[in-house]
């Protein structure tokens, strides 16, 4: 399926990762209000929920970064890309 690595939570902020993206590794964030909005859980802090809920959304997580990479084709492949909401359509 996909491969998501280097993730980093930061409670408080989102998780930080890389994917691969048209054969380049490619930085990302995903903030945690965004997170509990596409869980429809109200509070996130533990890490292993954030993480096990962000891997139970490995598909659509991954549409979002193939989507923001067409939106932003110039951003810095090692500066993280913010994900947005958008980006899921």
């Amino acid at each position: 399926m996909t491969d998501f690595s280097n993730m980093k939570f930061e409670a408080e902020d989102g998780i930080y990762f890389s994917a691969n993206i048209n054969e380049v590794e490619m930085e990302f964030f995903l903030d945690i209000s965004l997170l509990e909005d596409l869980t429809r859980k109200s509070r996130i802090s533990n890490r292993g929920v954030a993480l096990t809920l962000f891997h139970s959304l490995r598909s659509s997580i991954y549409i979002m970064c193939i989507s923001a990479v067409k939106k932003n084709p110039n951003w810095a492949p090692d500066k993280s890309l913010p994900l947005l909401k958008e980006y899921l359509r």
